[in-house]
């Protein structure tokens, strides 16, 4: 499993629908297409103010068998002042149910400590999320709050420290 970085024309154009043909076939429909746009279409503003945070932000994810990418992984941004970052993921719906999620989540756990930037992962998950609760408590995550997400609802927050 392995993530590619997008560039910032690649994330505008995303994040404007407007994938060329190139770039659409190589993401392909989920990620180039409707379902993932809201997503490019946050990052990309995100990414003209604070230019850091490309390398952190949501990328697509290839498994070696697989020609397009079988998920979406990443932080929401570089890491914080004190150390901190927030993983986000996403399996494209044919391969739900694979353990791919828990496999993104375990390499983002990994780039985080391989960057020796980041202190503490944190994970937000909706308490109805059975499946990402799963994975968060798996990986090691402690829940360290609950909070209000105005577009979300309530979600709890777990935190991984990543040293002692």
């Amino acid at each position: 499993m392995r993530t590619e970085a997008l560039t910032l024309p690649e994330l505008a154009s995303l994040a404007a629908g407007t994938p060329g043909p190139a770039l659409a076939r190589r993401l392909g429909e989920y990620v180039a297409g409707p379902p993932m746009r809201w997503l490019w279409a946050i990052r990309e503003p995100q990414v003209r103010e604070h230019p850091d945070d490309l390398d952190w932000i949501a990328r697509p994810v290839f498994v070696d068998d697989v020609e397009e990418p079988v998920a979406v992984a990443g932080f929401h941004a570089a890491p914080s002042a004190d150390g901190s970052v927030e993983i986000s993921y996403e399996v494209v719906p044919a391969h739900r149910g694979s353990g791919l999620a828990t496999r993104a989540a375990a390499l983002l756990v990994e780039e985080a400590r391989a960057s020796g930037a980041v202190r503490t992962v944190v994970a937000s998950v909706s308490p109805t999320n059975a499946a990402s609760l799963r994975i968060v408590r798996r990986l090691g995550f402690e829940q360290v709050a609950v909070v209000e997400d105005p577009d979300d609802g309530p979600e709890l927050v777990f935190h991984l420290p990543l040293v002692s």
